[in-house]
C-alpha cells in the first residue's frame, strides 16, 4: 500500500512540474487575450485585429521552421490540425453557435483565418510536449479502436445540432480506451 501512496505522491509532484514548465512556456501573449482588444487595438486601424492575429501567427511559424523549434513533419501536422479547425470554424459559424464580429481580409465564409491557429496550437502543443518529455505509448489501444473513436467524435461535432449530443459518452469511451492500458504513457 506505502508504494501506491508513494507512486501517487510521485505522479502528482510530476504533473505539477509538468504544468509549471509548460505555462512557462506558453503563455498567450497579453494583446491575443479575447478580452484585452478593445483597450489594445485602435478601431481606425489599417489593419484589423483578426489579420494581424493572423500574419503573427503565420511570422511565428516561419520563426519556428527556420529556427529549428519545428520539424517539416510537426508542421504539416500543425497543417492539418490548421484546415481541420477552418473547417469546424466555418461550421459553427454557419450553423449559428458564433459570430466573428470585426472584419478580415485573410477569411473564408466569416472566418477568420487566425482561427485554425487555435487549433493548431493543440496539435503544436501535443507534438512539443511528447517530443521534450520523451513520451512513449505503449501498448496502444488497438488502431482500429482508435480511429472508429476519432470518427464518431468528429460526427458528433457535427451532428449534435440535429441528433441528441453524445460527448459524456464519447469520453466515458476515451477514457475506458486509454486506460485500459494502465502503462499507456511514460517518459524519461
Amino acid at each position: 500500500m506505502g508504494t501506491r501512496k508513494g507512486a501517487l505522491c510521485a505522479g502528482r509532484v510530476s504533473v505539477v512540474r509538468f504544468e509549471t514548465s509548460m505555462g512557462r512556456h506558453f503563455r498567450r501573449p497579453y494583446f491575443m487575450r479575447p478580452d484585452n482588444h478593445k483597450n489594445l487595438w485602435p478601431e481606425d486601424a489599417i489593419l484589423s485585429r483578426y489579420d494581424a492575429l493572423f500574419l503573427f501567427c503565420i511570422a511565428l511559424q516561419y520563426a519556428m521552421l527556420h529556427l529549428g523549434l519545428e520539424t517539416q513533419d510537426e508542421a504539416k501536422l500543425i497543417l492539418i490540425f490548421h484546415v481541420t479547425g477552418t473547417v469546424m470554424e466555418i461550421f459553427k459559424v454557419w450553423s449559428g453557435s458564433w459570430i466573428y464580429p470585426e472584419t478580415a481580409i485573410f477569411a473564408i465564409a466569416g472566418v477568420p483565418l487566425f482561427s485554425g491557429f487555435m487549433y493548431a496550437s493543440v496539435g503544436s502543443f501535443i507534438v512539443r510536449v511528447i517530443r521534450a518529455f520523451h513520451m512513449k505509448f505503449a501498448p496502444f489501444p488497438p488502431i482500429w479502436r482508435t480511429w472508429v473513436l476519432a470518427i464518431l467524435i468528429y460526427v458528433n461535432f457535427f451532428s449534435h445540432h440535429y441528433i441528441p449530443d453524445a460527448r459524456f459518452v464519447l469520453i466515458s469511451a476515451t477514457v475506458i480506451l486509454i486506460f485500459q492500458n494502465k502503462d499507456l504513457v511514460s517518459h524519461r
